[in-house]
Parts: structure tokens; sequence; C-alpha cells
């Protein structure tokens, strides 16, 4: 296996392949930045190919397309290129490949919640969802994830220190799946964590933070493994938290459809099934 070294130009990535290319023959670019040139110079050198989108489009002609947006149509093989379509695909630390310990309960039974808006800036999610959560259910309790980069930190430190051991704050945790599994659902934004829950089968509420988590959000809905808030920038977006964690409280059943709908998506082997598609000859 050869690793091209992060933050090298393209230049000397693809000086780097020219040279790898003697030596291997399968290449994985995972690469936000892929370029129409760089994608054209992958086809004219023969190498079989994978590469990652989240988009109705990409570059070139790749060997293998991973796409793991939920809700995606089945695709047949177009050209050289076979289609690796859905949330099966998602790669995950191996953590979320393994079970909770502890069986799952209900929201009404565990009225604990995961909270966290990803490894950046929650753009004020936090202080606009946490306190009216906090203050419609009195018996609810949280375990609030995030990162030193998210510029909102000092006022979620506020925050959970206003509610003592309600609400516990885990700073940059080594490992999220025990964090998880002790929670009856989530609220959280849309991104890699929403394959992380579906993969232990937690429920969850998804705020869009940014315009390129609107449609996942709304997809997760649709599958019935989530429920969608919308906007965080909306007025009502709390009002739509307090409304959605009241149902599931009340209804076990609901709690226990939606983990059942995201393990039907997602189960941990995403990377396993990746290398067993490139362990395929190309279509050439």
């Amino acid at each position: 296996m050869e690793l091209i070294p992060e933050g090298a130009s393209t230049t000397e990535e693809i000086e780097h392949l020219d040279l790898a290319r003697r030596s291997v023959d399968r290449v994985i670019i995972d690469h936000p930045h892929l370029d129409a040139g760089s994608a054209a110079w992958l086809g004219s050198r023969g190498i079989p190919w994978l590469t990652f989108t989240h988009r109705d489009h990409w570059l070139g002609e790749p060997d293998w397309l991973v796409n793991i947006r939920p809700g995606l149509a089945p695709r047949q093989a177009s050209g050289r290129t076979r289609f690796l379509h859905g949330p099966a695909y998602a790669v995950l630390r191996e953590e979320f490949a393994e079970a909770c310990e502890a069986a799952y309960r209900s929201l009404g039974e565990n009225p604990r919640l995961f909270v966290t808006f990803g490894g950046g800036d929650d753009f004020g999610a936090g202080e606009c969802l946490l306190p009216p959560l906090l203050e419609a259910f009195p018996e609810l309790a949280v375990d609030v994830v995030t990162t030193r980069a998210n510029s909102g930190l000092a006022v979620i430190e506020a925050l959970c220190r206003t509610h003592g051991k309600r609400a516990a704050l885990h700073v940059g945790p080594d490992r999220m799946q025990p964090l998880m599994c002790r929670a009856g659902a989530a609220l959280i934004a849309g991104g890699t964590t929403t394959y992380e829950l579906a993969a232990v089968g937690i429920p969850f509420l998804v705020v869009t933070l940014v315009e390129n988590q609107r449609a996942q959000a709304a997809a997760w809905a649709d599958l019935g493994a989530a429920v969608d808030l919308g906007s965080v920038d909306e007025r009502s977006v709390g009002d739509r938290a307090v409304t959605a964690v009241d149902a599931l409280v009340r209804d076990a059943g609901a709690c226990q459809a939606m983990r059942q709908a995201g393990r039907r998506q997602v189960d941990g082997r995403g990377a396993e099934r990746i290398l067993e598609a490139l362990a395929q000859s190309p279509r050439r």
C-alpha cells in the first residue's frame, strides 16, 4: 500500500501516482478537490481507481464510485463504473461494528439524550436547543459531545455547569460508541454521526447546520430512522425539538421502529464491502 502525503500539491500527487502505478493495481482517491485534469490523467494511465462523492455528479470515469447518501436508488454499472451506493458503504471506525454492551431502552424508559453537532462550529445549535429541552423535560439528562474547535464551547460549558449532573460535557472523547449506546435517543447535526447512530441503533433527531446537510437529514427521515427538525436558524426549531422528544418519550414503539430502520441501512461493515468490490476485476 502506498500513501500520498497529506498536504501535497496536485502536481506532487500526480508525480507520486505516476511512480506508484508501477507497483500498485488499485488507486483510492478520497480528495475533496479532485479536478477534471487529475481525473482525466487517471483515466489515461489505465489505473483502476475508486473515488467518493456525495453529489449527483462526479468527474471522470472511475472504476468504482462510492456514494453513501441515504435514500439513493440502486444504479446499474455504467460504462466501466460500478456504483457502490447507500449507507451500507459508510466507512466507520471499528467501534461502530460492535453491538452496544447493554440492551437498548426507549427514551421514555431511559430519558437520556446523546447530543453532538459535529467536530467544528455548532452554529449556535447547543445554545438554541439544549435550554428548551432541559426546561421542558425535568427528568432528561444529556451527554454533550464537542471539540475545542467549536467557537461555542464556552457557552456549552456554562450551560452544562448550570444544569449540573443532568448535563455531562465530553470534549474530544476517545470513543463515541459507549456514549451513544447509553442514550434513549440522540440530537445531532447531519453528517457522519448519522451513520454511526444508525449502526448502533439509536433513534436520532437531526438539525441542519449548513445547506449540504439538508438533503441527508430529509432522507434519513424518509427512511424512518430520524426526525428532521429543519434548520438551526429557523425560529421554531426549538419548539420542534421539544415536540419530537415528547413524542419519543411517549411512544416506545416509535423508538424501536426508528432504531430498526437505521440498522437496516448501516451495520459498520462499509469498509469491508468496499474492499470486496475492489477485489473484483475492473470492467475494462
